[in-house]
This record gives C-alpha cells, sequence and structure tokens, in this order.
C-alpha cells in the first residue's frame, strides 16, 4: 500500500545533509513553537549535480505524531519520503507530484519518543536525487493519557504493519480527541483540535481530510490531511435551509461516495418547524453540506410534517417530540436505478427509516412494530417467523454492506439491554440482517453477543458503539463505548474473536474505523 517502488528509492548518499527538529510538548499548535526549523540541499548529487528541490520539516501543529516535509522545486518532480529509525528506512509516503514551487508530502504514522530520520527523494525524466536527509524527535505520550492494551489469540496474524484502528478518545482534556493504533497497540496518530472540542464521530473525505462532530458543541470540523483546521461548521453556516436547524448532531456524520452529491457531507441535526395549528414541531434532521462552496443542497426532518400538515410517514408517531429527535446512526445510498436515500437509525423506537430524497418520504420502517417481516428465509414459499427478540432495540453504527435489486445487507451495533447488576454486564450484540424491500421480509445473517452468549463473553455498550465488515469479508471490528471500552476484531462469520485493543476510562466514543493505512484514511 506504501511500499517504495524499488526504481524510486535512491541510496543514501555520502552527501546527505541532516536538520533536527523535536518538541517535548504536546500542548497544541505545537508548530506554533517548533517553527520553520530545517532546511538541507545536498550540492552534487543526482544527475548533472542539479538538484531540483530543497526540502525542510515541521511536526504537524495538531499531530506530532506526523511530519510535514515543505518541498520547493525548480521543476516538475514525483516526490516520496522514506522514513524510519535507526537507519532502517522501512516506511515511506505514496508518491507526490510535484510542480515548480513548493509541495508539502504529508509523513504519517511516526512512533512516539523516537527519532525519526526522513530521506526526501525527487524523480524526474532525467534521474533519482535524494534531495534532503532530516530528523524529527518525536515527543513521548503524556503520562496523564489511558492506556490500551492489546491481546491477541492468533499466532500467524493476518493484518500488515500499515493497518490502523481509530476512535476518539473520550471528554478527559488528557486525551487526544481522536486516536489511532497500530495492531501492536501503539499510538501511531494523534489528532487534537483547537478550543478543546471532543469527538463522537467522523469520517474521512477522499482527499485526506477528516470531518469530526462532537458532543459538546454546535459544530463540526474539518481537518486537512496535515492535521490543519480547514474550517469550522455550526448551523449558523447552514443559511436559509426548509427547516431550522438548531444543532449539529454529534451521534454521526456521512460523507457522500458516490452520486450527484459525491464530496458532500450529510450532517444529523435538531430541527425545528412552525405548523399550521401553530406547534412547533422537533425532530432530528439531515443537512446535506457541501464543505468546498459552504452551501446547503438538501434539507429535511423527522418530526412528521412537511410544514402544510401533511405527514412525511403515516407511521412515524411524532407526538411526543422525544420519539423523534433521536437519531444516531446516517448512511447514504445511490440504488441500482440511481434513486438517492438515506438509511436512518431512530434510536428510542428502535427503528431503521429509509428516507427518499426526491419526496422526502419515508419509504418504509424496519424493526418491531414496522412494515417488515422477520423470518428464517427471504426464499421460502412460507417462511417461519422469528421472534421479536431479534430486531435491534438500541440500534447504532449502521453499515450498508451491499444491494442486489430488492435485496440489501446491512450491519448494526444494537446497544440493547442493561444486566441485573453483580456479574451480568447486560448484553449488546453486533447483528447482520438481509432485507427484500419487494416482499418485505428480513432475516438476520449474524447475531454476535447478545444474550445467549456466556457470561464472560458478553459486553454493554450503554451509549455508543459501531462495527465495520473488513474489505476481503473474513472479519469485522465491533466497538464497545464507555467505561472499559474496546474495539474486537472478530472471525466473519465464524465469530471467533481474533484480537482486542481495551482502553482504561474512555467514553462516549460513538464510532469506530479501520484504515488499510494512515494514507487512506476515506
Amino acid at each position: 500500500m506504501t511500499a517504495t517502488p524499488p526504481a524510486f528509492r535512491h541510496p543514501p548518499g555520502r552527501n546527505r545533509a541532516s536538520l533536527r527538529i523535536g518538541s517535548s510538548a504536546w500542548i497544541a499548535p505545537a508548530a506554533a513553537m517548533l517553527g520553520l526549523l530545517g532546511c538541507a540541499v545536498p550540492d552534487d548529487t543526482g544527475p548533472g549535480h542539479d538538484p531540483p528541490c530543497t526540502a525542510s520539516a515541521v511536526l504537524m501543529e495538531y499531530n506530532p505524531l506526523g511530519a510535514l516535509v515543505t518541498a520547493r522545486c525548480t521543476r516538475p518532480v514525483d516526490l516520496q519520503v522514506a522514513y524510519g529509525e535507526a537507519g532502517d528506512l522501512d516506511r515511506s509516503t505514496p508518491v507526490r507530484s510535484a510542480g515548480v514551487g513548493v509541495t508539502e508530502v504529508e509523513v504519517l504514522g511516526l512512533r512516539p519518543d523516537r527519532t525519526v530520520e526522513l530521506s526526501v527523494e525527487a524523480l524526474d525524466e532525467e534521474g533519482a536525487w535524494e534531495v534532503a536527509t532530516l530528523e524529527v524527535a518525536v515527543p513521548p505520550l503524556p503520562d496523564a493519557w489511558a492506556g490500551c492494551e492489546v491481546s491477541s489469540v492468533l499466532d500467524d496474524p493476518p493484518w500488515t504493519a500499515d493497518e490502523v484502528v481509530c476512535f476518539p478518545a473520550g471528554h478527559d482534556e488528557a486525551h487526544r480527541p481522536l486516536r489511532c493504533f497500530d495492531r501492536s497497540g501503539e499510538t501511531v496518530w494523534a489528532l487534537s483540535l483547537p478550543e478543546g472540542m471532543q469527538a463522537k464521530s467522523f469520517r474521512g473525505l477522499d482527499d485526506g481530510s477528516l470531518v469530526l462532530v462532537g458532543g459538546n458543541s454546535n459544530r463540526a470540523v474539518l481537518v486537512d490531511a496535515a492535521s490543519r483546521v480547514k474550517s469550522n461548521v455550526t448551523s449558523f453556516d447552514f443559511g436559509t435551509t426548509r427547516y431550522a436547524h438548531d444543532n449539529i448532531d454529534g451521534h454521526d456524520v456521512s460523507v457522500i461516495k458516490d452520486g450527484p452529491w459525491t464530496g458532500m457531507v450529510a450532517f444529523l441535526t435538531a430541527a425545528f418547524d412552525r405548523l399550521p395549528s401553530g406547534r412547533q414541531a422537533v425532530g432530528s434532521g439531515i443537512v446535506v453540506f457541501d464543505p468546498v462552496t459552504r452551501e446547503v443542497v438538501w434539507d429535511w426532518s423527522l418530526h412528521g410534517e412537511l410544514g402544510d400538515g401533511e405527514p412525511i410517514s403515516p407511521n412515524l408517531d411524532c407526538s411526543n417530540p422525544g420519539n423523534c429527535l433521536y437519531v444516531n446512526a446516517l448512511a447514504h445510498e445511490v440504488d441500482e436505478d440511481d434513486r438517492q436515500s438515506f438509511w436512518i437509525e431512530r434510536n428510542n423506537e428502535s427503528q431503521i427509516h429509509r428516507v427518499d430524497i426526491e419526496s422526502g418520504q419515508v419509504l418504509w420502517s424496519l424493526g418491531s412494530g414496522g412494515d417488515f417481516r422477520l423470518v428464517d428465509d427471504l426464499d421460502a414459499a412460507d417462511p417461519a417467523d422469528l421472534p421479536d427478540e431479534g430486531w435491534p432495540t438500541a440500534p447504532h453504527g449502521l453499515v450498508l454492506l451491499g444491494r442486489s435489486g430488492s435485496r440489501v445487507r446491512f450491519m448494526l451495533h444494537d446497544n440493547a439491554g442493561a444486566g441485573l447488576g453483580g456479574e451480568d454486564p447486560g448484553f449488546s450484540r453486533v447483528m447482520e440482517y438481509e432485507i427484500d424491500e419487494s416482499t418485505l421480509r428480513a432475516t438476520i445473517r449474524l447475531a454476535h453477543g447478545g444474550p445467549d452468549a456466556p457470561l464472560e463473553a458478553r459486553w454493554f455498550s450503554p451509549s455508543g458503539g459501531s462495527v465495520q465488515l473488513l474489505p476481503d469479508e473474513v472479519a469485522f471490528l465491533f466497538l464497545k463505548s464507555e467505561a472499559d471500552l474496546f474495539v474486537s476484531d472478530v472471525a466473519y462469520p465464524e465469530g471467533s474473536e481474533r484480537w482486542r485493543i481495551a482502553c482504561e476510562d474512555w467514553r462516549d466514543a460513538h464510532r469506530m474505523a479501520w484504515f488499510p493505512s494512515l494514507y487512506e484514511m476515506r
């Protein structure tokens, strides 16, 4: 994924120039204290003794486990940074095309409390150069940070050195709002944000930037690939919309990956509307926001009225505002007929709804009391009904896995029920369903955990929780939130745990994400 092409790598030469940068502090902004601390220009390397670039580096402002290399080139070249410790440059950045002028290269995954060597290399039709060799002194993690421990039952694990697991780090100010760990349990990415914003959920955009939403403020933060804050978004930035959106909800956020809204961000909100009767209706809303133009392209509310007394869906009872105010997951879909919709999870009613974007109508409701029949076999002429206990009771972390015609697979983390005290932790579970929209039938493909699991294998997540099926479908990961937070890697579909990272005193993390590398956080 980030391996260095053999033809690109320029072997260490006798004219390498070294500079050292570093910081002993983890208080943002680190770069303001560091300044620009390095520039190296070899005078006789490469073809024709004509180095095309100079280079310098600083630790990233809000993520001291990353470095930002700035190259100034006199002609177009391809740039790559090889990096490592103790002379072993065993990692490298993706190749970056550089034009004339200034180009930045993000170097990610630096380990804490290490001195890391960076070899900046350039390639064009004339040959390869080692532009500069720099050193960065990465500070140690603060002592106050909660510890995390890794366990694995595999003698020969299949994961790579590059893959990471990321999740928010709770409300304690000593913690970073978002941290990423490699499979050994080492922190390799640690993002802080200004003004103490806490992150509950996050998503990656295709350009390497991130959008984060938190539970302690009416705002989202967009952070670029160099961990710099690009912009803040609050509900006041939405301007004139169909509904009044009073707050950005931190339970989830979605980045749209296909269709006409590709690259836009969908926020959950609290939405208000004044009905003809004079009553103000309140419900969870959705705002589709263009992060480039900062314009709203579509908005919606669940509260049951469209402003003219007509219900969005006769099946939704929003007479009690609390029934329609707690939506905790959001997923965008473009089906095979190019029809756009959002899938949402309504926690208080334990239901999932599919919302048609063109009409604003709720197409169906799934769950106890909804439109679907829960059965043992979607293909049977006369399938047997499954008990209502098979429906989710506190759904979180909805993930769409794929569609074929009217058949759709999806997974979720069902927070389910608290225990009775003592040694009984209660039970949460990971559920995979398949539905057929043409017959309004649903079936269970996977149930991991739950009340039938052995007591020692149970967990209970009182708030938050998410799940992700790995790309090769050999395993899934899920997040148990709140106290004694952990992320578990479980063989799919067998259900045996392969790996776990457990962290002390973390809470309120609503989303976890696995990435093949820090350079592919999208």
